[in-house]
């Protein structure tokens, strides 16, 4: 039964069934993929935290739902601790959503330089190589490597620190108060360059494969019609890979809330730093510190409880915007 007589069954037709063996045996292999992610969520989400979704509903050991009024109440008041510098929730999950957003911005520029090193620019293997290195690094060694280039270390500044400073003329009150990651005026500007300035030149491994995919003739065609390198990006090379692109956008809607940043390793929340990933963290680190018991992690669990509801139609808002492209086959 072919797609357009599918179409054509009514809702009655498609109740009973009425498919050959073949439309079933399709129906059997997509039900068994799907089966897989399904597996995976519920063993690695639901079963993983369903004491937190418990604890969530319970204070002073009953049912309630104060917790999520406490979630709600300090969306616009100062924190209750000094984790996040007294700054409100909603301020704190506005780093977190720029985290996204300056990401996406820094997407195209990635997939652009991605695309020069698959299109085998002159020296692209030493390219890739280099470009490699941090991915190649643990976290923390790239994060000691990156805070000793803004820091301050006695009477010597650390390179792009030393850059600024011949560029700009910073004041004497930056340098020598420990460097751009120990100001409220410098530090999260900071963050979000250590983070994404070096995504501008990308080397993903996923991208390049959609590259390979696309027939050399479009290419030939391309070059025929007078295409330069940038329109051959943009008018073959992108909307022929836009569904691989999109999924990026999408798995980083889906973890916009909670984005982090690497805050705890750079700044421990200091400095108007603190971003949701890092307060849900650190709050949790500190009840753990204080002895943890029954009842105490439900303000955290009620906060991320709530900030997944929120993530579940903000991911699929940004695949519905993602759809409007509309796909190109090949």
């Amino acid at each position: 039964m072919t797609n357009t007589n599918i179409e054509k069954l009514t809702l009655k037709e498609r109740l009973r069934k009425r498919y050959n063996m073949e439309d079933r045996s399709a129906f059997f292999f997509c039900y068994a993929i799907l089966l897989l992610p399904l597996a995976s969520f519920c063993v690695f989400w639901v079963y993983v935290n369903i004491d937190s979704i418990i604890q969530a509903f319970r204070f002073g050991g009953e049912f309630s739902l104060r917790n999520f009024k406490d979630v709600f109440t300090e969306l616009t008041n100062a924190k209750r601790s000094a984790t996040a510098d007294n700054t409100s929730l909603l301020m704190i999950e506005w780093r977190s959503v720029q985290l996204y957003l300056i990401g996406w911005l820094f997407a195209f520029p990635g997939y652009l330089s991605c695309y020069v090193l698959f299109r085998k620019c002159w020296g692209h293997y030493v390219f890739r190589t280099i470009f490699m290195i941090p991915n190649v690094l643990g976290g923390l060694t790239t994060v000691l490597l990156y805070k000793r280039m803004v820091m301050v270390d006695g009477d010597s500044l650390g390179p792009i620190l030393a850059l600024i400073d011949a560029c700009f003329d910073v004041s004497d009150s930056v340098i020598k108060s420990g460097g751009l990651l120990k100001h409220a005026n410098t530090a999260w500007i900071t963050l979000l360059g250590l983070k994404f300035i070096p995504h501008i030149i990308g080397f993903n491994l996923v991208q390049t494969g959609a590259y390979a995919r696309i027939p050399g003739e479009l290419y030939e065609v391309g070059r025929i019609d007078g295409l330069g390198f940038i329109r051959e990006f943009w008018t073959i090379a992108t909307p022929l890979t836009w569904s691989t692109m999109s999924i990026g956008f999408i798995t980083g809607a889906a973890g916009m809330l909670m984005g982090d940043c690497g805050v705890f390793l750079y700044t421990t929340g200091h400095y108007q730093t603190a971003t949701m990933g890092f307060y849900v963290y650190y709050e949790t680190l500190l009840l753990a510190q204080a002895g943890g018991g029954e009842g105490l992690y439900g303000y955290p669990a009620a906060l991320g409880l709530t900030l997944t509801a929120v993530s579940i139609p903000l991911a699929l808002g940004v695949r519905r915007l993602a759809g409007l492209v509309e796909d190109v086959a090949y």
